[in-house]
């Protein structure tokens, strides 16, 4: 019995041909349940001939195959025409339905053996996968197996030769354990995953466990993610060993991790090196920490954290401006972003699919100035709407009447920082990066400067890639520790880089030198910490707005991502609310129709009241004149109020040539 079902299920499944004498009985079974059923409906419908054979045919075929369903078919039809419960004879009208019952039949039969060959050929590519696998992992197996031979031959051999020389010995030894160790971690979780910690003391171990510290909860991650940061954590390992933290004997690491927003978060936070030399073209190594990154978070490139908070401000911004419902003018808001890497070329690419095959009908983005200038032209050449933030040139010389901005422009930062800081007997220098935001930003704060009283002594400008601001401090505080009066460096700056810790560590104060800036992302305003009491201006700052939007978003933004909003999550959530305010004015998202509501349109954002310029379609709005205070109690330096600088306080110079 045993025996039968085991053969019958192995028959079902497909994974081996039962015997012809057991398919025949299956075959026969079937037919006489069916024939019992013909019977027991005869008593309420007599001419009920070949409905029951249609199971028996599904059954047997998909059980026995073609033959025995074919076999199962003809003889269910047989029965049907010459087995009667009743008392009618034989007529045309039953010959019609025998005939209709094979046709089915043979449909049936048909159907079930295509199925059949596509699972036979599924399972034996999935076997041959499997093979694959199984043959893959035999000589990833014997690769690791030589590698660590050759390693320990290796290390055995430079013990040898390098035993009088205990320091060259000690650095080599730390380096190759590491190795070591990374290739046993990564065979040991592929396939399995490991926790975050594990990962790093298997890779730091080998350097000391007093050089580093490790902050942060269990953390389990799984396969794919352990092995890309194994390979990550291993690169910056020996860097840290090669030029940072572990080359110097006092050097230390810190790393941090934490888990926000479904995103991982982590710092790798080297003290106590060698002094950082310029950084030249991105390496091997680079390329590694990019391309293990990059299947985990698509949102790449140096403004990264920016592009990711104006997402959630902007999905934040219209969950209330349309009450949860996610609708406009009748229609459900279909939301789908992009990734352009920071990347001109690349956001220009993915602006033109969004207008022609997405079907977008308004656009918002992108973060870098750079590629929000290269995207312009798109928006124009589609004639379609796009809401863009940074760049002064986008609502100046370059612009179009398809361009509107939420966020504040270049013009409007440095003037308001112009204002914040600029008084007569105040002497400034700035410095920025050398791209069309630093370079705006500047010639707007100049001007701005120029009507307060203050002097501006000199400007630097340099990469964006700039690490080391040596140089370019030593020429600033040149240029103004001889100055009389109140002396001032203002920064403008985006992304990485973190020139204010950098020049604050080159001692401005021996000059009577102060440090000021715009307002900035909380995770880089931990870096203002070290500057209490500097001055300058912001576009947002979560505890300064007192109006019912900002409650709303501060409130729902702690409920759901346990921290407050940041700097662009209100730039995203202020486009969500000009957008709703424009579809429901215009009742359309006809190009020409928004236009004509946009220009001179009032909404509601965060911050308070802003209104599109008719002449160039920037946004008015307010800023705040902040004056740095350190909590010990928040992470990062917290911005007090001074003053609200209102719309009327900033003459934002009109710069296009409509």
């Amino acid at each position: 019995m045993v025996k039968w079902i085991d053969e019958l299920r192995r028959g079902w499944h497909g994974t081996s041909q039962p015997s012809t004498l057991f398919k025949i009985g299956f075959a026969a079974s079937c037919l006489l349940l069916a024939t019992a059923a013909r019977w027991c409906l005869a008593l309420i419908r007599p001419d009920v001939f070949f409905t029951p054979y249609f199971p028996a045919v599904f059954f047997a075929t998909a059980f026995g195959g073609l033959r025995v369903g074919i076999a199962t078919a003809l003889a269910g039809g047989v029965l049907g025409v010459a087995v009667n419960f009743g008392d009618g004879a034989v007529d045309f009208a039953r010959l019609a339905l025998a005939v209709i019952y094979l046709i089915v039949c043979g449909l049936t039969i048909w159907g079930i053996e295509h199925y059949r060959s596509i699972a036979s050929r599924q399972r034996q590519i999935a076997n041959r996968l499997i093979q694959e696998e199984e043959y893959r992992k035999l000589i990833v197996d014997e690769l690791q197996h030589r590698l660590k031979n050759k390693l320990s031959t290796i290390h055995a051999v430079l013990r040898q030769v390098l035993h009088d020389q205990p320091k060259a010995w000690a650095s080599i030894d730390q380096r190759l354990r590491a190795l070591s160790l990374t290739d046993d971690l990564i065979a040991r979780v592929d396939g399995s995953g490991c926790d975050i910690k594990d990962l790093l003391l298997s890779e730091l171990g080998p350097y000391g466990h007093v050089r580093f510290t490790l902050n942060g909860n269990p953390l389990f991650l799984p396969a794919k993610l352990a092995v890309s940061l194994a390979l990550i954590f291993h690169e910056l390992a020996t860097n840290a060993g090669k030029y940072g933290a572990f080359s110097s004997s006092r050097g230390l690491l810190q790393v941090s991790w934490w888990v926000s927003d479904d995103r991982l978060n982590i710092t790798w936070d080297e003290t106590e090196g060698p002094a950082v030399e310029e950084v030249g073209a991105p390496g091997f190594g680079t390329r590694l920490l990019k391309s293990a990154l990059r299947p985990f978070y698509g949102k790449t490139g140096p403004l990264e954290a920016y592009a990711k908070q104006t997402e959630t401000g902007l999905r934040m911004g219209l969950e209330y401006a349309t009450k949860g419902s996610m609708t406009l003018d009748g229609r459900k808001i279909v939301i789908i972003t992009k990734d352009d890497q920071s990347k001109p070329d690349l956001s220009k690419a993915a602006l033109a699919e969004a207008y022609q095959d997405d079907k977008a009908d308004i656009a918002i983005g992108t973060s870098s100035s750079a590629a929000a200038l290269a995207d312009l032209p798109v928006a124009e050449e589609n004639k379609k709407i796009l809401i863009v933030e940074p760049a002064d040139q986008i609502t100046g010389e370059k612009w179009n009447r398809y361009i509107f901005r939420t966020g504040r422009n270049s013009s409007q930062d440095a003037i308001s920082n112009a204002v914040a800081i600029g008084k007569r007997g105040v002497t400034i220098a700035t410095l920025a990066q050398d791209y069309a935001f630093g370079r705006d930003g500047v010639a707007a704060f100049k001007e701005a400067l120029a009507k307060t009283g203050a002097t501006l002594a000199a400007e630097e400008y340099v990469p964006t890639t700039t690490t080391d601001f040596t140089a370019a401090g030593q020429r600033l505080f040149d240029a103004l520790k001889d100055k009389p009066g109140r002396k001032i460096i203002w920064v403008i700056w985006a992304g990485g880089g973190d020139p204010l810790t950098k020049l604050q560590d080159m001692d401005p104060k021996r000059y009577g030198i102060e440090l000021s800036t715009g307002g900035n992302i909380l995770p880089a305003l931990a870096a203002y910490k070290r500057l209490p009491g500097m001055e300058g201006a912001t576009y947002y700052y979560y505890e300064i707005p007192k109006n019912p939007v900002n409650e709303w978003l501060v409130s729902e933004h702690q409920k759901r991502f346990n921290a407050p909003p940041d700097f662009f999550t209100a730039g995203g959530f202020s486009a969500a609310m000009a957008v709703a305010a424009a579809v429901t004015k215009a009742k359309s998202t006809d190009t020409e129709k928004l236009i004509s509501a946009m220009e001179g349109m009032e909404f509601d954002t965060p911050k308070g009241k802003m209104a599109f310029r008719k002449e160039d379609h920037q946004a008015l709005q307010s800023m705040y004149h902040f004056k740095v205070k350190v909590d010990p109690n928040v992470s990062w330096a917290v911005l007090e109020p001074v003053r609200e600088l209102k719309i009327e306080d900033m003459s934002v110079p009109i710069r296009n040539k409509r």
